[in-house]
Order: structure tokens, then sequence, then C-alpha cells
């Protein structure tokens, strides 16, 4: 990866990993834990949490649906520019959404652990953007 495309990736990593804390605190978590990890074609991003409070099955349906909102690169910059900290959790976790490019969710009832695992194909450093 050359260092001219590092910072531009850096910086929506950065974004990614700010929204999810944010998303996390909204759950009141503790022990959070956080791995990145970056390839030549994608970057892994990794949390684990445990949450003070049993996730309801119909709001962890409405996340699932919110990260899978379609990845939008064209829109990435435009709407981070655009909301700043004016956004509440689930528009928060709609743009995460268009900036990733598949999730995993895990939630274990009862123990209140909380596993998200997200992938972002790193294309536009192979096409020249």
């Amino acid at each position: 990866m050359s260092r001219r495309n590092t910072a531009h990736v850096d910086h929506r990593l950065i974004s990614i990993v700010d929204e999810m804390l944010t998303f996390f605190y909204s759950l009141r978590a503790e022990d959070i834990k956080m791995e990145i990890g970056i390839e030549d074609t994608h970057t892994d991003l990794t949390f684990r949490a445990r949450i003070k409070a049993p996730i309801e099955p119909k709001r962890l349906a409405k996340i699932k649906k919110l990260l899978a909102s379609p990845r939008a690169h064209e829109m990435e910059e435009y709407y981070w520019g655009l909301t700043g900290n004016d956004m509440t959790p689930s528009t928060e976790l709609s743009l995460v959404g268009m900036m990733i490019d598949d999730f995993e969710i895990e939630y274990q009832e009862g123990t209140e652990d909380f596993f998200i695992r997200m992938r972002r194909d790193n294309i536009h450093l192979h096409n020249g953007k």
C-alpha cells in the first residue's frame, strides 16, 4: 500500500472506529476490545464488548439492517463531511454500513457478550483513486 493512499484510508478507518466506540458506549458497554487487520486488499475491524443491558431481538435486527446499508464509495466523504457530530446512533450505523463491504454480528444473551466483525475492501487502492 503506498503512503499516498494510506492517509486517506486511515482517515476513514478512524471514522469507523470512532462511530463504533460511540455505538458501544451507547449500549453501556464495558471491557471493549478492538482489532484492526490491514491487508493489501482489505481491512478487518473486530469489536468485542460486554454490554450492561440485554439487547432485544428487535433492536438487534435493526442494528443488522443499518450495518447492511450498501457500500457507497462515492458518498463516504460527502456524508461524513455533512453530518459532523450531530448524528443519532442509527445514522452513525447507517453511515458505517456505507463504508464497509461485509459484517458479522454475534450476541450472546445472558452473558451480554457482543461481537462485530467488519470487512472493508481496499479496492480504491488498486484502481488509482
